[in-house]
């Protein structure tokens, strides 16, 4: 299955708890370092950035707004109190799971998190 209805399935085979919110599908991811590490977060990507999911993967991660970086580009979210952050994805493709390789992604990004 490929597009929003793919990615929200393997979230949900994953165990990220997957869940729409206006046009955005909201996950879980469990942290492993930094700030946030030991912690589940919640984020989230924007349904439209799904048409050609796992081809090419979204490319803002939204976040609640108390999950900070040094640097990084910011949009506006329709959800109140979320952020939308631009984050690239070096080597996608490179995980024989999609889903898998997008929850490490986030992962990483929110291991940065300061």
């Amino acid at each position: 299955m490929e597009g929003p209805d793919g990615f929200t399935a393997e979230l949900a085979a994953y165990g990220a708890a997957p869940s729409i919110i206006e046009r955005y599908i909201t996950y879980q991811v469990e942290v492993v370092e930094g700030r946030f590490a030991g912690q589940t977060v919640k984020t989230a990507v924007a349904i439209d950035e799904l048409a050609r999911w796992p081809l090419v993967p979204p490319h803002w991660i939204y976040l609640h707004d108390d999950v900070n970086f040094a640097a990084t580009h910011t949009q506006v979210c329709r959800m109140p109190g979320w952020i939308g952050h631009s984050r690239s994805i070096v080597g996608w493709g490179d995980d024989p799971e999609a889903i898998a390789g997008w929850v490490a992604h986030v992962r990483g990004v929110i291991g940065e998190a300061r």
